[in-house]
């Protein structure tokens, strides 16, 4: 039993005795009081928004951004060799445009100082690795798929 506790059963009688302050009930009646049409309305609107966000990620997302990496298996490393592979092609297909830098667009979506692969815990199993290097790269992906649909 840590101190706190010993003190609070030492000193229940005190407890007990103490009055709730002048007002405590009504004010607690009013928080329990249905709330007013207002906040329905903003809640409502951060409903909708959410709803709205929610789709537009399992549209971005396709299989859960693992559809990218089908037939890949569940080795960490061809998971990887196969998102960089991905980034190459879609590097070639975006060098052609002379309206955007779409190259350095797609650099700052992939490039990553410490790839993901390195930071991954040795304690994982390859699957797992593989599980989480698949969602990872896979909402990457997911952005470079857009980016080409938008050149």
């Amino acid at each position: 039993m840590n101190e706190l506790e010993r003190y609070i059963r030492e000193h229940a009688a005190e407890f007990d005795v103490a009055e709730p302050a002048e007002g405590h009930e009504d004010r607690f009646l009013r928080r329990c009081a249905p709330r007013n049409d207002s906040s329905w309305k903003i809640w409502g609107w951060g409903f909708a928004v959410a709803m709205a966000v929610l789709a537009a990620a399992v549209v971005l997302r396709p299989a859960g951004g693992r559809g990218f990496f089908f037939g890949v298996g569940n080795d960490p490393q061809k998971v990887y060799l196969a998102y960089l592979d991905k980034v190459e092609s879609a590097r070639v297909a975006l060098a052609d445009s002379d309206e955007y830098n779409w190259e350095g667009i797609l650099r700052g979506m992939t490039e990553e100082a410490v790839p993901m692969i390195e930071q991954l815990p040795e304690e994982l199993s390859g699957r797992q690795q593989a599980r989480i290097l698949k969602q990872y790269y896979g909402d990457i992906l997911a952005g470079v798929e857009q980016l080409k649909k938008a050149k």
